[in-house]
């Protein structure tokens, strides 16, 4: 594992120890409103909590189906198409050594003059990386949520690992998210909305903090848990005749490539957390099947050879032919369950992942460590919790911020 680092203020977008936090309402809930009757609510949250008005947001916000699950253009760097560098391959060897960058820098990529994100896709025919309107605003929530679990955006300090138990609980809370829109309507795609953001965060820094936390098993085991969510998902769009080139899931051989990319780098030395120990696993489900849970970009990569999805290619700065070349690297013939309800026992997985670790003592704080939920949220913390570990010994939420939060509005960090 690498080295703990004190902050990741600057990857979650935040500001250092001597700022404080600052509000910003993107979108009043407006609980017990007509408007948002239909507003799914979660018993994850607390009673009052910046995590559980942003996912209300997200509700709010996508209201409009028809408008939620249309597609609009992104830019490469979202899904992390960087040059990977640190890892197992010798692909890199012929770079400029000097470079200590982890990533390359494109000067016309995101947040420039050219930058594509929000166009649609008919602008730019061809642009492979699509990203449906939907998925973009859970992961711009998950960006939120992350950064409300860094005590450096608080000017707090709390115990060294809150920040990457944090963005466990993030990604925990991103698999409630799949497993509560199973058998909602419009189920496919919200589960599709869950990978769409669960890969773009995870290519963020701030995203990849998981990996800091003490318990590398728990980090491991809750990337394993991811690869077999998104299994699942490519399972659930074979059964339903969307797991082609042609399907209307327009951007499923890019999010499969991330995918695969992700698996990947978690695996290179660089970080050193996907490790493959050889081993098979069989929790229920498919019959007869077992498969290696932390090669699963292998069967993602199986997938699209048996479904003739091309992962690779096509874009002209060649970042996609990147992961395609990392695509290529896998084990395409690896086996694949039988079609059926639930071929990657993702239901018998997740109830062992809840109780390996729901209940688990919380470092630093007392109580106890909860799979989901906004435990590690700092504004769902007493005022009293929050000026014992602030550095100015005053509470960094002051009666104005309190009262926007109790009234649903969001907290941005700036």
């Amino acid at each position: 594992m690498p080295p703990k680092r004190q902050a990741a203020a600057a990857a979650a977008g935040g500001n250092g120890p001597s700022k404080r936090a600052k509000s910003s309402s993107t979108k009043k809930t407006a609980t017990g409103s007509d408007d948002d009757a239909d507003i799914p609510t979660s018993a994850r949250w607390a009673a009052v909590s910046v995590s559980k008005n942003a996912a209300s947001s997200y509700h709010t916000v996508t209201k409009d189906k028809s408008k939620a699950y249309t597609y609009q253009c992104s830019c490469p760097e979202r899904f992390g198409n960087k040059k990977q560098r640190g890892s197992d391959d010798e692909d890199d060897e012929d770079e400029d050594d000097d470079d200590d960058e982890d990533e390359e820098v494109d000067p016309n990529g995101c947040g420039t003059k050219v930058c594509v994100c929000k166009d649609a896709p008919d602008k730019h025919p061809g642009h492979p990386w699509l990203v449906t309107d939907a998925g973009k605003q859970k992961f711009y929530g998950q960006v939120t949520m992350a950064a409300l679990r860094d005590p450096d955006n608080f000017g707090m300090y709390t115990f060294n690992d809150h920040m990457a138990y944090g963005v466990v609980e993030v990604l925990q809370n991103l698999m409630i998210d799949f497993n509560e829109a199973e058998e909602v309507e419009h189920g496919t795609w919200e589960q599709w909305v869950v990978c769409e953001a669960m890969v773009l965060f995870l290519n963020l820094s701030q995203g990849r903090d998981f990996i800091l936390v003490e318990d590398g098993e728990l980090a491991r085991t809750t990337l394993c848990l991811i690869g077999r969510m998104f299994l699942t998902m490519l399972a659930r769009l074979e059964r339903e005749d969307k797991l082609s080139p042609t399907s209307e899931v327009r951007n499923i051989a890019p999010v499969m490539a991330a995918y695969i990319g992700v698996a990947h780098e978690m695996r290179s030395d660089k970080y050193d957390v996907l490790e493959d120990r050889g081993d098979k696993t069989k929790k229920g489900g498919a019959k007869g099947f077992s498969y290696n849970e932390a090669r699963f970009d292998d069967h993602v990569a199986a997938y699209a050879k048996k479904h003739g999805i091309k992962l690779g290619g096509g874009d002209d700065d060649g970042r996609l032919g990147r992961l395609g070349a990392l695509a290529g690297k896998c084990d395409a013939g690896a086996g694949l369950p039988a079609p059926g309800a639930d071929p990657w026992s993702w239901k018998a997985a997740w109830r062992e992942y809840v109780k390996e670790y729901d209940g688990l003592p919380l470092p630093g704080r007392g109580g106890c460590v909860r799979v989901g939920g906004d435990r590690l949220d700092i504004t769902t913390w007493s005022s009293k919790e929050r000026k014992a570990a602030s550095f100015g010994g005053k509470d960094p939420l002051g009666p104005k911020e309190l009262k926007m939060i109790k009234e649903g509005m969001v907290l941005m960090m700036r």
